[in-house]
């Protein structure tokens, strides 16, 4: 597994969030169950050139179309963060590489394109018991894999199993690790997952791409099979080749994700045509080009709202509980109102032993009836304006429920974990940049037992664990995993590039990539984009 999720950053890179909806939008034939949409587009182009990839320093070939293939129906995208070689979805987050798996796999759970709003994908509806000890999933009834066995909940067990048993699977190492996993029934097309301790977010987290379903006889292998509108075709000198279920249906008949050695790379093949879009590559990255546009941009960052469970102001379950019910999404989408682009991830991480309560202002106040709350302390782990900004919306939804806190600002990183490691915030506000995540040099997320955890030197690795022990109360062995951490996000500038006139394919790509579905985290359905 990669030191650092693709999705933590941008992570949500994990989390990269959308900047548009689609525009035009129309359903499509229905292939292995799943409804196909298309972006309605004009016809015509200009001739196709040869298929090519700059290196940096060379240029090497892509894998050549067949000779029967109408190139037309060729879609080559470009990106400079591609790993080409992580070739399981299980260690894929929902960067570059998960970009290709999304075509390739379902999940159980999905968000709307364009929203924060999660969807059925596989899951038609869930259910949650026990406090989140245990959950049941539906399954549609007649979906298949892409070799014709069953996505039935036999299917879905044989993947959750594994899972658990995969010791790097990214999405289950960093948030489920920590919590016994007890076992997972299928009863004809309903799926029951049981942990020891409860998990609030199980459906969300069960639409990350590293959570895709794939044939049972192909888990664990180099070919694995989905049930999504692309086949996985292999990868060749850095392209990965997707090639449609249905060709002819919507979409592409074949996708070719290319790996850049640089974005000047990228944007240079861009021109030429020898690719048709470039994902991934921030605005300040393009040096003024002249030569492309941008169709979409998202920023990669992320901010963290930490309560600290084990600070001697929150050991109360019942304080923590209110105030997680006052970081309420919808609560806080409200005080953010003159900034409609500032969004809370849905979820809340580590809740352990209990559900989100929800509701707000209201259900937090009602929580805290009776009980006295000593003024807190919100640690800014940076003094720039975007953490104090979100600092100031936690503090004034706090003061909305009663409970007085005020900021205390670090001046460099290391005087922040400094004050964490001692003990002096009970709450924490901090943002990632995806170009601060050096996978050879930092860790971040959760230590396996749910503690809290953010952004540390690697040096400072064993440090994570006395962390974990004096920020979580010992004794309950439920307290360790009863703190909280919600997400924002903040869409400002990751890019979608398109040639602009005068390229060889420029035409041919104005004519059909007209708009970009996306979604939050990176999620994008290629089979939207018609190429006809």
């Amino acid at each position: 597994m990669r030191a650092s999720r693709a999705w933590v950053v941008g992570g949500v890179v994990a989390m990269v969030a959308a900047a548009a909806l689609v525009a035009g939008v129309a359903a499509g034939p229905v292939v292995d169950g799943v409804a196909r949409s298309a972006v309605a587009v004009s016809s015509g182009g200009s001739a196709t050139p040869p298929v090519t990839a700059s290196t940096g320093a060379a240029q090497r070939p892509a894998p050549s179309p067949s000779p029967a293939l109408d190139e037309s129906q060729l879609l080559r995208i470009g990106n400079p963060a591609l790993y080409a070689d992580e070739t399981s979805p299980t260690t894929a987050g929902a960067g570059p590489t998960g970009l290709a798996w999304r075509q390739v796999f379902r999940t159980l759970t999905r968000y709307e394109s364009g929203s924060l709003e999660l969807r059925p994908d596989l899951a038609t509806s869930w259910s949650m018991v026990s406090g989140g000890r245990t959950w049941m999933f539906h399954l549609a009834p007649g979906r298949t894999f892409q070799d014709g066995t069953p996505v039935d909940a036999s299917a879905i067990c044989a993947n959750i199993d594994a899972w658990a048993e995969q010791g790097d699977h990214l999405g289950w190492d960093w948030y489920l690790s920590g919590n016994d996993y007890l076992g997972c029934d299928a009863v004809e097309q309903t799926v029951t997952v049981r942990f020891e301790e409860g998990v609030a977010n199980l459906p969300h987290l069960f639409s990350e791409v590293s959570f895709s379903i794939v044939a049972p006889d192909s888990i664990g292998t180099d070919d694995p099979v989905g049930s999504g509108p692309y086949r996985y075709a292999g990868v060749q000198d850095g392209t990965i080749r997707l090639t449609a279920v249905d060709p002819g249906a919507a979409g592409p008949d074949v996708i070719e994700m290319v790996e850049t050695s640089t974005v000047s790379a990228a944007v240079s093949d861009l021109r030429a045509g020898r690719l048709d879009v470039v994902v991934g590559a921030a605005g300040d990255e393009m040096g003024g080009d002249t030569g492309v546009r941008r169709i979409v941009a998202a920023e990669d960052t992320m901010t963290t709202v930490n309560l600290l469970a084990g600070g001697q102001r929150l050991r109360d379950p019942k304080v923590r509980r209110a105030l997680v019910a006052a970081l309420d999404p919808t609560a806080l989408s409200d005080l953010m109102g003159a900034r409609p682009s500032l969004t809370l991830a849905p979820g809340v991480l580590g809740l352990g032993a209990y559900d989100h309560p929800g509701g707000g202002a209201a259900a937090a106040r009602k929580l805290l009836k009776g009980s006295k709350v000593e003024p807190l302390v919100i640690g800014v782990g940076d003094t720039g304006e975007v953490d104090l900004e979100q600092a100031r919306v936690v503090q004034r939804q706090f003061d909305r429920v009663g409970v007085s806190a005020s900021i205390s600002s670090a001046a460099d990183p290391d005087e922040f974990y400094e004050k964490l490691r001692a003990g002096r915030y009970d709450v924490t506000v901090e943002t990632f940049y995806a170009d601060n995540l050096d996978p050879a040099e930092y860790v971040s997320g959760f230590d396996p037992r749910g503690a809290y955890r953010s952004l540390l030197p690697v040096a400072d690795r064993s440090e994570v664990e006395e962390m974990s022990d004096r920020t979580f109360a010992a004794g309950d062995p439920r307290s360790r995993r009863a703190g909280a951490t919600v997400m924002l996000e903040k869409l400002v500038d990751t890019s979608v590039m398109v040639p602009i006139a005068g390229a060889p394919r420029a035409d041919w790509v104005a004519a059909r990539v007209r708009s970009w579905p996306t979604g939050p985290f990176g999620i994008v359905d290629l089979a939207q984009v018609r190429l006809k």
